[in-house]
């Protein structure tokens, strides 16, 4: 193991670490909002005037956001992968593996706190009845 190499697996294990968790965030938010749509739609055959329903409309803007990020992170990390594994020769065995891996668990754990408190918001904008409506109120009046 040389310094390039530990260099290199630093580096690469750092970006990884965050782009992983940041496409597995947006992974779960992708389910929270189908969850929501699913719900809103079984309320709607169950009651034809069904009240405390999130729109389609903010549900489906929201899953599309959140697909574009996690295709985003999914397609930097295939791409990041095969840049490093090509450019570099990284390979992913020894204690290049095992440094590559601590600072990628380092690094998703450092933002695991955001992440969940992201994940809170998106869960409550697809599920909880004018609360994506009051958030954009709010943010354009600050704004």
């Amino acid at each position: 193991m040389n310094a390039t190499t530990i260099t290199l697996a630093i580096g690469w294990g750092a970006i990884f670490g965050l782009l992983a968790i940041h496409a597995l965030a947006n992974l779960l938010a992708i389910i929270f909002c189908l969850h929501g749509l699913l719900l809103t739609r079984w309320k709607r055959l169950a009651k034809k005037a069904a009240i405390g329903c999130v729109k389609y409309g903010i549900n489906l803007r929201l899953l599309l956001r959140v697909s574009l990020y996690c295709l985003l992170f999914c397609g930097l990390l295939y791409y990041g992968d095969i840049f490093v594994r090509n450019e570099f020769r990284f390979q992913y065995h020894g204690n290049d593996a095992i440094l590559f891996t601590v600072v990628a668990v380092i690094a998703a754990l450092s933002r695991l706190k955001a992440m969940r408190k992201r994940s809170q918001v998106i869960w409550r904008m697809s599920h909880d009845f004018d609360y994506a409506e009051r958030r954009q109120r709010t943010r354009m009046l600050k704004g």
